[in-house]
């Protein structure tokens, strides 16, 4: 059975207008600023691409897929901790101006 035979066949059993969740995901990330605040604190500005891929089930069982993306604009703060690994120990974002929603 092909990938496209068991996605139409487990598209038959759900109702028409209800939305897969196909992925999602953040890249072109730019960077504004990078600041050491001590030795195990850094905090970065900057902007990222962020998108989601989805398909709606239309009524013939027939999928429509889309993938919309926006600019945000995030701050974040990352942390070393006893291991000596980097955490994300912040983050903030909203959408770029004409980006959103």
């Amino acid at each position: 059975m092909t990938q496209k035979e068991i996605l139409t066949n487990w598209a038959e059993g759900m109702t028409a207008g209800e939305v897969l969740t196909l992925g999602g995901g953040a890249d072109s990330f730019k960077y504004d600023t990078v600041a050491e605040i001590d030795r195990s604190t850094l905090e970065i500005k900057g902007s990222a691409r962020v998108w989601a891929q989805y398909a709606q089930i239309q009524h013939n069982t027939h999928l429509v897929a889309a993938t919309p993306s926006s600019i945000i604009l995030f701050d974040a703060a990352l942390t070393l901790d006893a291991d000596e690994v980097w955490r994300v120990s912040k983050f903030t974002w909203t959408f770029a101006p004409g980006s959103g929603p």
